[in-house]
Order: structure tokens, then sequence, then C-alpha cells
């Protein structure tokens, strides 16, 4: 089959869970025979060289928030960054389109790929179509309705999806694809949960024998990673509790000075690669107190995958993943709960090891084999309405 891919960031350069799920179909895609063409910000794992940037920004005339609403009117309305290779996508001639974030490309890039006929399969990893932020959070809350700029570039974003004759929408959680189809509505021909791969194995074997009792934190250090709540749950924890920190973000100072006294607490910066497979070995139980509305969590599956079972905030599509036969649902603000939890645990380790080996019996019958073969059933289905 000849697929094209687009994705904003693509590995080795990528951070982002929908990034590495996009590489991640690609390898296993092209390992299966399949030819994949990807179209992307970074071509061959190298940044293209950009033109500078005009003097005014370099000495710091214009704002960042000026930057910030540039930068945003260009995503949505400008021209898509992938129109000068509309010729060769042409060439290429696919079977089938995959588009995952267009954040950077610009979304007049569902236009383009519109205008080329071409059966298309859209993965929404998050809020893009209806908030700017990705997230629904801003300022450190929840966002209760849609701000005015959002509704009106999401205009924007439906109008340049209604040009697609042949599209189809998966997203990684069956809450986000009722979000997702309270918005497009009949215009698509479907819209399907789909479970993406992740970067690690299942475990084949489960085994824990460890000195001491460690949980720990992956993921952006800020208010939607729910990161501050760190700050009242680690100092009431007793000190034989050992605690991992995995990430970086605007927190990372805050939570540095004032941790700066807990010798069992530890600061691995952001990992990948082995660190990765590292981070989760060398813990017992992940937290992941978010505060925005999760639309998957690529980080718990991982961490199940390695028999890690997590504590996770009762909130978006955390419950779709987590439940209490593999971990533990707790409210996410409420510090006194996710202490009440972690000491319960501490005090209860035959229930974490009972959790773990749940976990990795739970991931094995989601493993990226199917999720792979989800994706080409999808694509199928597709190139089959393109035929009738």
């Amino acid at each position: 089959m000849k697929i094209l891919t687009i994705t904003n960031k693509y590995p080795p350069n990528a951070n982002g869970g929908a990034e590495i799920a996009a590489g991640l179909t690609v390898k296993i895609l092209k390992e299966l025979g399949h030819h994949v063409e990807v179209l992307t910000e970074i071509d061959d794992g190298k940044e293209k060289k950009t033109q500078p940037q005009p003097l005014q920004y370099r000495l710091g005339v214009l704002s960042k928030a000026v930057r910030k609403i540039r930068f945003h009117l260009n995503d949505c309305f400008g021209k898509s960054k992938l129109a000068i290779k509309s010729k060769n996508i042409q060439r290429l001639d696919p079977e089938v389109c995959h588009i995952h974030n267009l954040q950077g490309l610009g979304y007049r890039t569902f236009e383009l790929i519109a205008a080329l006929k071409i059966p298309t399969l859209i993965t929404f990893h998050d809020y893009a179509l209806t908030c700017l932020n990705l997230s629904k959070f801003h300022n450190g809350n929840r966002c209760e309705k849609q701000h005015l700029t959002c509704r009106l570039t999401s205009y924007a974003k439906i109008h340049y999806l209604k040009n697609f004759e042949i599209m189809g929408v998966c997203t990684p959680s069956i809450y986000l694809a009722k979000n997702v189809e309270e918005i497009l509505g009949e215009h698509v021909k479907f819209i399907r949960q789909w479970n993406l791969p992740i970067q690690l194995l299942p475990l084949e074997n489960y085994s824990r024998d460890r000195k001491y009792f460690t949980i720990g934190f992956i993921g952006r250090l800020d208010h939607s990673k729910g990161a501050h709540l760190l700050l009242d749950i680690i100092p009431n924890l007793p000190n034989k509790i050992q605690v991992k920190i995995a990430g970086r973000g605007c927190l990372e100072g805050c939570l540095r000075n004032a941790l700066a006294d807990k010798s069992n607490v530890e600061f691995l910066g952001f990992c990948t690669g082995s660190s990765l497979g590292n981070f989760y070995r060398s813990i017992d139980v992940l937290l992941v107190p978010s505060q925005w509305d999760e639309i998957y969590s690529l980080v718990v599956r991982e961490a199940m995958s390695q028999g890690v079972p997590c504590m996770v905030s009762n909130r978006g599509a955390l419950p779709e993943i987590v439940d209490n036969e593999v971990g533990w649902l707790i409210s996410p603000t409420n510090t006194n709960d996710w202490i009440k939890a972690i000491r319960s645990a501490y005090d209860n380790l035959n229930l974490v090891a009972q959790k773990s080996i749940a976990c990795v019996v739970k991931s094995k019958t989601k493993n990226n084999h199917q999720s792979i073969q989800d994706c080409l059933n999808m694509y199928k289905t597709l190139i089959d309405l393109k035929n009738a």
C-alpha cells in the first residue's frame, strides 16, 4: 500500500506523544512492507534551515504576545507550509493519506490534501479543532467555555475539513471521539477510537524485588499536568518512599528549590530511549495528577506495559485506561486523596504487586500489532469507499 503521512514533527526531532505515535506507525508499516512517504517540518531527521528572524524580532521590539498572535493567524489562515510540495504529492500518487498534528504546518493543509482527492484518515490527538492551546486549559484552569479566538479559528479549521470527499477520523479515546463527533457530525465517513502504538513492548515476565518503595512522575512540569500538586504531596509522605521526577517545564525550578532538602527526591530531566525504560523499571507506582481533561495518556500505557500501576486523575479519558484492577482513580485537585492513596499503597505492597501483574496482562491485549492492523483496516475502508 502507498501511504502518505503528514505530521508537524517526526522522530528523532519529536518529544510529544502524538509525533512519537506517528513515527512508530510509519516504522511498523514499513516493516510490514508498505511504502510510506512522510511530509513534515523536518526532513531526514535534520531540522530545516529557517530564514533569519526580522531585526525587530532579534531586538525584542515585538512582544511575545504579538508573536504568538501572528503565529496562530498564519497557522489557521495562512498558506500551508506543504503547498510547495503539492506537485510532489501528486507524483507520489498515494492510495491513502494519514494526517496527524498540523500545528506549525498550517491547518490549510486540510484544504490542500482535500483538493488532491486522496482518501484521508485524520488522527486527532488533542483538542486542536476547538482550542488554540490544544488542551482546553488556560492560565492554570480548565476552560469552561470556548473563547472567542478559539471559536473563530475553529470555524476555519472545520471549513477546511468540509472540502474532503472521503475522510475518516480516529482518536486515541472514546472521550475525544465523542467530542469530535459533536463538531463534525455526519460529514466524516467514520469516527473510531484507535489505540496508538507505544514505544515500550509489554514485559514477558514480571518480577519486582526492591529494597525501597518508589513513586514516579513523568511529563511536562506544569500546571496542566498537575506538577504543582507534588509540592504538597511529597512533603507529606514518609521519607522511606523514594520519588523520581522526570521531565522539563516551567515549574521545574520551583520544584527543585522547594524539594532541595528532600534526600528521597531525584530529578531525572527529560527521559527518552533507554532512559525511558529505565525510569519505568525503577518505580513501583506512577502518579498522573492531570488537571486538564486528558484525551489519552501515552505515559500511562507505557507504564502499564512495564508492570507499573498508575494513580491517575478521575478526569477525561484516563478512566478508559485505568480502573481499580490496574490502578487508582483519584480526585484531581484534592492532594489529601493523593497522599492517602500513596500511603495506602506503601502499606499494602501485595496489592501493588497484584495491580502490576494485571497491568502487564492488559497491555498484551492492546499491543502494537493490533494497533497497526486497526490502522490498516481504516485505510482499506477509505480506499474501498473511493473505489465503490
